[in-house]
């Protein structure tokens, strides 16, 4: 079975918002909270001080404190950088991917590069409403987004990876 798709920058954007969500725990998702909410206590105390002691330094650690807690909540990689970054379509990354399944492996290939990888390999499967992510690794993944497929049929493809990638860990389960 075969896909054809386009990728493009915003997929990649759209993974690393996912890929954080996937990976976060609670913990640390906990400890991230807390973290905010001392920083916007230090940036509001840092304002008030600054204000009603006329002191810039104060003012500035407010601001500074502010527009870091801004920052955080992006992704590290924008859409701006990978649009215009010379290693992409070099790289093969933003053009048409093509991968094939079959009951041993997975194969994607684009103009200047072709990957396999045997489904015992495979880390993970993750599908979000218009994306799948096939994890080669804990924080590598096939990025197929649903509204780029040209070819092949989006929704079977989907049920074939999931059932191939279960087939080869109940393989995995009986060996170990």
């Amino acid at each position: 079975m075969n896909i054809k798709y386009e990728f493009a920058p915003e997929d990649a954007v759209a993974f690393q918002f996912a890929h954080k969500a996937i990976r976060s725990s609670v913990l640390s998702k906990a400890i991230n909270f807390l973290l905010k909410v001392l920083m916007a206590i230090m940036a509001a105390f840092s304002l008030f001080v600054g204000v009603t002691s006329n002191s810039l330094l104060s003012i500035g650690l407010g601001v500074l404190l502010v527009l870091l807690l801004l920052y955080e909540s992006k992704p590290v990689v924008s859409r701006r950088l990978l649009k215009h970054s010379p290693y992409t379509t070099e790289a093969g990354l933003f053009c048409l991917h093509e991968i094939s399944i079959d009951s041993e492996e997975l194969v994607e290939r684009t103009e200047v590069n072709e990957y396999h990888d045997k489904w015992s390999s495979i880390f993970e499967i993750v599908e979000r409403p218009d994306y799948i992510f096939i994890y080669r690794a804990r924080n590598a993944a096939y990025i197929i987004p649903r509204n780029r497929v040209i070819e092949g049929n989006y929704d079977e493809f989907v049920s074939e990876v999931k059932r191939l990638y279960k087939s080869a860990n109940l393989k995995k389960e009986k060996v170990s």
